[in-house]
């Protein structure tokens, strides 16, 4: 019989919680923290061990599992913060283009991406902090995806209602495609399929982009905006979550073979979404309600409605321990799934 997702712990943090990211080799948890620090979670122990000043507009951070190095972008500030997550010292720090928002970072080549809605996106070599290169795309270059496998990285224009593919290896603009409106979410990537998916915010469709292509991308018709993207690639499903004005919203499941609508769920007017693919779990966190629902991506049955403190905002998984964290105001909830 299959386990079922619970609540394990509930450990109090000061403040907000934005978006996390999870060193899952040294099982810390780091989360943009109050718009100005990044908050360190001990996944051990569930316990606070700290947090680090950074900037005004701290919004998005990224982590480097091999070195434990965390950077952060401060978008009031136009800087990238390097922070060793041994010691929670600040490294280094180093300025960019106004309004630097999305950062990714390559495990293997360790390059930090980072785009600035100011129209530039920036290389920048992880351990020394020195940028590569720079594009300058125009419009507002916003958030991220790295392919681990073929090195390419993804980064949305919600300018220019677009995608630019940037080539890690050789550090070039390799090509730009026109998506949805407003594509102000970050891609979710299937490394099996090497297709990229995308949500659009104004506009009723998705778009996907085939890795190994350049050809433009196709639509992925849903009948609403998007408020959140994820991926199965086990099972090569593709999760939308709706964003509406007023009203509840839904949970479309679509198949990555045909690009159809398979399964529509309820889901809260504003969702976050997570999938664990070993256990088949999609979890759906409310940003206005304290409970978190975990349905089956095998069956859609809804398995569990978790009790979150505080509304139930950001998540984040380890995959090693497949511990699954939920960010709101002056908590984080662990549940084991």
């Amino acid at each position: 019989m299959l386990r079922k997702p619970k609540v394990i712990a509930a450990v109090k943090v000061d403040g907000s919680v934005g978006e996390m990211q999870v060193n899952s080799l040294v099982n810390r948890i780091y989360f943009a923290n109050q718009d100005t620090r990044i908050g360190v979670l001990n996944g051990d122990t569930r316990q606070m061990e700290g947090y680090i000043q950074v900037g005004e507009g701290t919004f998005f951070l990224a982590v480097h599992e091999a070195s434990n190095r965390i950077y952060a972008t401060s978008f009031r500030e136009a800087k990238v913060t390097f922070i060793d997550g041994n010691t929670h010292q600040i490294i280094a720090t180093l300025g960019v283009d106004e309004h630097p928002y999305g950062i990714a970072v390559h495990q293997g080549t360790g390059r930090v991406y980072v785009a600035c809605t100011s129209g530039a996106i920036y290389a920048i070599d992880g351990l020394t902090a020195a940028i590569l290169h720079v594009w300058h795309v125009g419009g507002s270059p916003s958030l991220l995806a790295v392919n681990e496998r073929t090195n390419r990285i993804y980064v949305t224009n919600t300018g220019s209602d677009s995608v630019h593919i940037l080539n890690g290896d050789t550090l070039t603009l390799i090509a730009t495609r026109k998506v949805g409106r407003n594509p102000l979410i970050a891609p979710a990537l299937n490394p099996v399929t090497n297709r990229i998916y995308l949500g659009n915010n104004l506009s009723t469709y998705g778009s996907v982009l085939q890795g190994g292509s350049l050809a433009p991308s196709k639509p992925i018709r849903l009948g609403r905006r998007q408020h959140a993207v994820a991926v199965n690639p086990r099972l090569n499903r593709v999760y939308y979550a709706s964003a509406q004005v007023s009203g509840s919203g839904k949970l479309y499941v679509v198949s990555g073979a045909t690009r159809r609508v398979v399964k529509s769920l309820p889901a809260p007017t504003f969702a976050s979404l997570l999938v664990n693919p070993a256990t088949h779990h999609i979890f759906v966190g409310n940003s206005e309600g304290k409970a978190l629902a975990v349905y089956s991506a095998r069956s859609y049955a809804r398995l569990a409605l978790l009790p979150v403190r505080n509304r139930g905002g950001s998540l984040a998984l380890n995959p090693r321990t497949n511990q699954v964290f939920v960010g709101s105001e002056n908590v984080i909830t662990v549940v084991q799934d």
